[in-house]
């Protein structure tokens, strides 16, 4: 889980690198920067293996 929680500011100056990077924002969901300058959400979700 990320320490620092996401901001208007940071995902407005996340320029594209050479390489994809992406700004984690904790609990699965990160923001992917392309080289290309595409963003997109990302979120890991696992299901519960428990049965109830």
């Amino acid at each position: 889980m990320s320490k620092d929680k996401l901001t208007d500011s940071k995902l407005r100056t996340a320029k594209p690198e050479a390489k994809e990077y992406s700004l984690g924002d904790g609990d699965g969901l990160y923001l992917r920067v392309k080289p290309n300058g595409a963003r997109l959400w990302v979120f890991n979700y696992y299901r519960p293996r428990a049965r109830s």
